[in-house]
């Protein structure tokens, strides 16, 4: 069996039920999977990517970690998950801030978007996932624009940086 999903309503409230990833279910009107994405910058503005299999959606694109939270977990223990599975970072889960929240109706999604701010990355402790991640990189801010610019950038992390990482920087780190 694969992953669990919990199903929700628009104001986060359990609906009583689970789907299971890859199955045939399909959400219906109004209903809604949780979803995460765990920016990671150090003190400096530069931000940790990792490049997706090649077997993935986005094959070799670059992103932020992120996905579904699974069955009995809340957002932000599902950040810290993926995080942790996709580059092998330990990180205290109190430094997750969320920075925002969208609730996407065609794909039944509710999505929040975390930030971690870290003294400094170090390489030398990325554990990529099997079949997940085949790379990572530490790239300036600057770079980071640009490599969305040049569509090096996954399309769902593009989306979160446009609606909240970019505000969140210029207001608050820039």
């Amino acid at each position: 069996m694969g992953e669990l999903w919990d199903v929700y309503n628009n104001k986060r409230e359990k609906l009583g039920k689970t789907i299971e990833r890859g199955g045939n279910v399909k959400l219906k009107e109004g209903e809604y999977r949780l979803v995460v994405f765990g920016f990671i910058m150090d003190k400096n503005n530069n931000i940790f990517l990792t490049q997706r299999d090649e077997r993935k959606d986005y094959a070799l694109q670059w992103e932020c970690s992120g996905g579904s939270v699974v069955t009995g977990e809340d957002t932000l223990l599902g950040v810290y998950r993926e995080v942790k599975e996709e580059s092998g970072f330990d990180i205290d889960i109190n430094k997750f801030k969320l920075i925002g929240t969208n609730l996407d109706h065609n794909d039944h999604v509710i999505v929040d978007v975390f930030l971690v701010i870290l003294d400094t990355i170090d390489l030398n402790k990325v554990k990529l996932q099997e079949g997940e991640t085949v790379d990572a990189k530490v790239v300036p801010f600057k770079e980071f624009e640009e490599m969305i610019k040049n569509g090096l950038i996954s399309e769902n992390v593009e989306k979160c940086y446009y609606q909240f990482l970019k505000e969140y920087y210029e207001k608050n780190l820039k």
